[in-house]
């Protein structure tokens, strides 16, 4: 919790806490020494806040047949007094008025409970809570050795019939297999991960500290609409000249397509702004051809920080390793992306693309006039206009601030190269000579341009350089954005691979993350049956130790080893068995778990596959063909590197490799999946 310097730049005292949530205050305070001292402020207790009420509709006790009836008498009155030519929101208000109506008139409901339960929690529990209290009572007054003791007695009992409570609740609820209620499965594991102390008082602009739910969804909603582009400046938006695309072709919208998605609802799923649940017979909204789309009103909630895929990488970057040179690479963030993106100038940039006329209306019909609500504590804030940005958690969303951002590579200058994954940018260049530096700053002010001129804003204190090399003295020079000067680090998270300068240090931060994990689940389910177990090892751990390792696979004993180690911890507490005498590797085989290692060799052929039958964007003149006695009918040559690790564990040498010894009926499989079942049977890491 302490980071701050306590004496000149070093910290010497520590402050550490399992919970961060009950800490209200770490700050440093005057000392009687030569160095401060840590305040702390905490509460000794949990805090819990008391669940919301909310309506929860019975729908098996709910009047289906009766329902289905007045459905079909809905439809034929829409369809007699609605046509294309009547307005949207009339078509929407009066479809989610006579839904609702009917769920109100013929679902029963009931208010759930405001106060704060363990379900687990039977009669025989709470009797033998009431014995120890009553107990506890008579020791203190009769200070008897005899009613100590007996105390200590219905204390254990106590303590082990909510034990076996617990149990027996957590393997009634969860199947073997995790299938008849996936839901509930999966809820259960989301609600022990997840903390239950609620959002801390917060703090408005003139200061005061606000504990009232109201309150803090207002103060959250006001943060949150600041940051919106208020003026766009139409007179000042860049003109990208004549277009050279073509009209987007026409979209079709179907009646099958849409009884095939309508048929697909999740009935289980929570019902959005509008209150009209899936399960709710006969539903469906009308189809969209002009005009106007509803407005909504969009929750916000809290998050942490996202997690991204790692599929952008090239071995460009790699190279410099092997050939003793130097690549500065400049990880950008900014600022509030997705809220700050001006409608005006997206549209303008999509017409500029090709999306013109009724698909250009659908999408300014789908970015403006919205609203946004906070949603805190059962409490929601008073509405607030979007005024810009894209919507989070939408499919388009993120393909519009894609689309919005596309033209940002064409601003850095030929021998620099730049990296677009949704809102992480990256810039790099081999650096020789200080003025191949001076280029990548030049390519910078350029960025900064760019982001003036599309009201866009980088966040420079976010914002790092990392130097890929193995020269004992490279290169320096002072990146700066906005004048601040950019930190150097010698690795930084990208798309959620941590990158060393020297490509590696990645697997600690893996095995620590699914150590963690193995451990939560080994204390929360060691009740469940092996099957559940197992579930969620595959589920929750092994995801961690494997995602993108067709980038950073080991090659040396000891990471190889330390990725093992998880699993094989993991095949204990699946398992349960702990004694040292036990053969984890017998665990492993009654499982049927195939070894880690072997698992991410499987990845590698199956990448070079993709770029063999160009089914990724990699180009396959990368790779040399070349004939050899052994092997099968498509082999290719494997670089020379100088360096032993990327000799070893870079793609191309050891993919190459796996795919030279695979046989020919696997490289001439004809779809990808007729190849991954070919590799099953295959051992690839003798």
């Amino acid at each position: 919790m302490v980071a701050f310097p306590i004496r000149l730049n070093a910290t010497l005292d520590l402050f550490m806490t399992n919970r961060p949530s009950l800490v209200d205050k770490c700050t440093p305070a005057p000392g009687v020494g030569d160095h401060d001292i840590v305040l702390v402020t905490s509460s000794a207790s949990v805090r819990r806040s008391r669940p919301v009420q909310h309506k929860i509709h019975l729908w098996n006790r709910a009047d289906l047949k009766t329902m289905k009836e007045e459905c079909r008498i809905l439809t034929n009155k829409f369809l007699a007094g609605f046509n294309n030519t009547n307005p949207v929101e009339d078509i929407w208000a009066y479809i989610k008025t006579s839904l609702l109506g009917l769920q109100d008139q013929h679902v029963p409901s009931k208010m759930s409970s405001p106060r704060y339960s363990q379900p687990w929690v039977n009669r025989s529990v709470k009797r033998a809570n009431r014995k120890k209290k009553r107990s506890l009572w008579k020791a203190r007054k009769t200070k008897n050795d005899k009613d100590i003791q007996r105390y200590h007695r219905l204390k254990k009992e106590s303590r082990s019939a909510c034990k076996a409570a617990y149990d027996t609740y957590i393997k009634n609820m969860i199947s073997p297999d995790a299938t008849s209620n996936p839901k509930r499965f999966w809820s259960f594991i989301k609600v022990m991960k997840s903390d239950t102390t609620g959002v801390a008082p917060l703090k408005d602009s003139a200061g005061m500290t606000h504990s009232d739910s109201s309150r803090k969804a207002n103060i959250l909603n006001k943060q949150f609409s600041s940051v919106f582009n208020k003026d766009e400046r139409t007179y000042a938006i860049p003109d990208k000249g004549r277009s050279p695309y073509e009209d987007m072709p026409s979209i079709t919208i179907g009646l099958e397509g849409l009884r095939k998605l309508l048929s697909n609802l999740q009935i289980h799923k929570a019902t959005g702004p509008g209150g009209v649940a899936c399960t709710l017979p006969g539903i469906s909204k009308p189809s969209i051809y002009s005009s106007r789309v509803e407005d909504r009103t969009c929750g916000t909630y809290l998050q942490k920080g996202e997690k991204n895929k790692a599929e952008n990488y090239r071995p460009d970057l790699a190279f410099n390793i092997h050939s003793k040179g130097q690549a500065d690479v400049i990880l950008t963030d900014f600022s509030k992306a997705f809220d700050k993106v001006p409608h005006k100038r997206l549209l303008y940039k999509l017409d500029h693309y090709g999306i013109r006329h009724n698909h250009l209306q659908w999408i300014k019909d789908f970015l403006v006039g919205r609203t946004q609500q906070v949603l805190l504590e059962g409490v929601t804030s008073s509405k607030a206009p979007i005024q810009s940005g894209v919507p989070q958690g939408s499919v388009l969303g993120p393909l519009l601030f894609v689309s919005f951002i596309n033209d940002l590579p064409d601003c850095v200058s030929e021998g620099s190269t730049a990296r677009l994954f949704a809102d992480d940018c990256v810039f790099y260049r081999n650096i020789r000579k200080k003025k191949d530096a001076f280029k990548l700053q030049e390519d910078l002010e350029a960025l900064q341009q760019w982001e003036v001129n599309w009201l866009m804003e980088f966040h420079p204190k976010k914002c790092q350089v990392l130097h890929v090399t193995n020269k004992r003295k490279c290169v320096e020079y002072p990146y700066n954005i906005h004048g601040h000067t950019l930190e150097v680090v010698d690795s930084a998270k990208y798309l959620g691979v941590n990158i060393h300068k020297s490509l590696t240090q990645h697997i600690n931060h893996i095995t620590k993350r699914a150590n963690s994990t193995s451990a939560f689940l080994r204390r929360n389910i060691h009740q469940c049956p092996r099957e559940t177990k197992a579930l969620c090892y595959k589920a929750l751990v092994r995801p961690l130790l494997e995602y993108a390792s067709v980038i950073w696979d080991p090659h040396t004993t000891e990471n190889i080893n330390k990725i093992d180690m998880v699993q094989r911890r993991a095949a204990r507490m699946v398992m349960n068995d702990f004694r040292t005498t036990s053969s984890v590797s017998s665990m492993i085989q009654q499982l049927n778990w195939p070894l880690l290692q072997e698992r991410r060799a499987q990845v590698r052929s199956i990448m070079m596959y993709r770029i063999v039958y160009q089914l990724v964007d990699i180009p396959s003149t990368l790779l040399i063909p070349t004939i050899s006695p052994r092997g099968n009918n498509i082999i290719f040559l494997v670089p020379y590197v100088r360096t032993t690790v990327y000799q070893k564990s870079g793609f191309f040498p050891d993919g190459i490799r796996i795919w030279n010894s695979l046989p020919s009926e696997a490289v001439n499989a004809t779809s990808l999946d007729s190849f991954k079942c070919q590799i099953q049977s295959i051992s690839i890491r003798p």
